[in-house]
């Protein structure tokens, strides 16, 4: 998402479940607003954030005219991967297999993936992106735009979300966190803003920092709906 809108406003790490709450994006370009919705990753959670953070992706999948289902290339397709399938299976929403981080990987390693999730009959089309390089990402604004209708747009034209800046404030801090410390702190962490001191450059102080579970107990889900 963030490549789309060309701003950061959903954090990324290599960690499974990074994305906790549903981020909301706003493209605009002169004759269109799509607002994209960056959800958690649907897996088999079972202590309540994970539960949580399964909820709020399910419960999105009913809300938007078009889901894009993302999936790394290098992975085979597994229970957990059934159980995702599952789901968007019962939803009348049309879907979208995205396949990222295609410069990552063969053409040859990408097409056993393709066949695997083509032969659920769930996706309306196949999308192979890179989110890094931008590869493609252009496609997923054009498909987006067939499923608009005419209307007053929702936000104004120049916000790229509706998060607040000390939302986004501390979920760059929780980024950085997990980027930097990696073993020595689980990345189940959580970031609370104390103050922001608005001068020529913002200086942050995160009141606390903590661990909502210990790190070998985190679910290890992979995908992402958005």
């Amino acid at each position: 998402m963030n490549q789309i809108l060309g701003e950061k406003v959903s954090i990324v790490t290599d960690k499974p479940q990074t994305t906790r709450n549903r981020i909301l994006g706003i493209y605009n370009d002169p004759n269109t607003q799509i607002v994209f919705l960056d959800t958690p990753g649907i897996h088999q959670g079972r202590r309540g954030l994970n539960k949580r953070m399964v909820q709020t992706a399910l419960a999105t999948l009913n809300e938007v005219d078009l889901v894009f289902f993302l999936v790394p290339p290098d992975i085979s397709f597994g229970v957990e991967d059934a159980l995702i399938t599952d789901h968007l299976r019962r939803i009348k929403t049309p879907i979208i297999l995205v396949v990222n981080k295609i410069d990552t990987v063969s053409q040859d390693q990408i097409i056993p993936v393709l066949q695997a999730y083509h032969a659920t009959g769930i996706f309306t089309d196949v999308i192979p992106i890179s989110a890094l390089t931008g590869k493609n990402v252009d496609r997923l604004v054009e498909v987006s735009k067939k499923f608009t209708s005419e209307g007053t747009p929702f936000f104004p034209d120049d916000i790229a979300t509706d998060q607040p800046m000390r939302f986004l404030a501390s979920e760059i801090i929780r980024e950085k966190a997990i980027l930097k410390t990696r073993d020595e702190v689980p990345y189940a962490i959580a970031v609370d803003i104390e103050k922001i001191q608005r001068k020529i450059l913002q200086k942050l102080r995160p009141r606390s920092m903590w661990s909502a579970i210990h790190k070998k107990a985190f679910s290890s889900g992979r995908r992402a709906v958005f």
